[in-house]
């Protein structure tokens, strides 16, 4: 649940302004200079504030070093409501452009499934693979809805 803010001048500040604090809040917290992200659920948390408004596909990636520090964080690709093109040849071409050698994937679903689709699964399957032709580690890959966030990794789905 939102609390609403107070500002300054004693006016209630709106839930989408209250929204934009906490990514900012957490954006600071996860991609920051040398500080190292400890767990894939800080970067979930991140991650699902950014995602779970959308209403239409959106595929992020996060490129880490090998520290677990957050080099960048960010959309790569845009779709529609039940579909988005991913490229793993641009995807790879982003992770040299970021020196990265790990990686946490991360898609919105606006439908809302208990689970993600078997072409999703497969989509992400080959991200991995092109990465995992370079060395770069899929350290998981995430299916956000405006409610959840499920970890393919911990529901042991074959993408990774």
């Amino acid at each position: 649940m939102i609390a609403m803010q107070v500002c300054e001048r004693g006016e209630a500040a709106s839930e989408s302004a209250v929204i934009s604090n906490a990514l900012d809040i957490l954006r600071r917290r996860v991609v920051r200079p040398a500080s190292a992200v400890l767990r894939v659920d800080e970067l979930g948390d991140y991650l699902h504030l950014m995602l779970a408004a959308e209403t239409r596909r959106v595929v992020c990636v996060a490129w880490l070093n090998r520290r677990r520090q957050v080099l960048w964080c960010g959309p790569l690709f845009h779709g529609d409501v039940d579909h988005c093109s991913v490229y793993p040849r641009e995807v790879v071409r982003e992770a040299l452009r970021h020196n990265a050698t790990q990686a946490v994937l991360a898609f919105s679903e606006p439908t809302d499934p208990e689970q993600p689709d078997a072409a999703a699964v497969a989509q992400f399957a080959a991200v991995r693979d092109a990465l995992g032709l370079l060395g770069i580690v899929v350290l998981d890959c995430l299916m956000i809805t405006s409610s959840k966030r499920v970890s393919l990794v911990d529901e042991g789905l074959s993408c990774l």
